[in-house]
């Protein structure tokens, strides 16, 4: 995995959603391998569904953290590791690190103003109204 390790141990924090075998995943793992802030973690273990992964993404693109994810709870995971606490360092270092490139949106509103977003997955508009839309994709 990509991340600067101090003595080949990871900095681990987790982050986990609102479901309770994810919550449950957490508290196992950080009873095993310790956990630190977010601000000080080499690695953000994600536990939960793809959202949640998102999330992470967008929490640690500007820091350049790496994010590993495991499925925890009823989700499909497309983006998720099975789950496992076991040899979750091990499993650090062996993971293939994976470069996004995420989507840079720019949208205007009616006023004129610019709104910026990154976006991982996609990009979607919605309206507050029934009048039609004017899209310009480049």
């Amino acid at each position: 995995m990509n991340a600067n390790f101090d003595n080949g141990r990871p900095r681990i924090a987790f982050l986990a959603s609102d479901v309770p075998e994810a919550q449950e995943a957490k508290a196992e793992l950080e009873k095993r391998y310790g956990s630190v802030p977010f601000e000080e973690a080499d690695v953000i273990v994600a536990l939960g569904g793809d959202g949640l992964m998102l999330r992470a993404m967008h929490e640690t693109v500007s820091t350049g953290k790496a994010v590993f994810g495991m499925k925890r709870g009823s989700t499909v995971g497309f983006l998720l590791n099975d789950y496992s606490p076991d040899n979750l360092l091990e499993r650090l270092q062996q993971a293939e690190v994976t470069e996004i490139h995420p989507l840079n949106m720019v949208a205007e509103d009616v006023s004129g103003q610019e709104h910026e977003a990154l976006a991982f997955n996609e990009v979607s508009l919605f309206r507050e109204t029934h009048q039609a839309a004017k899209l310009r994709i480049s």
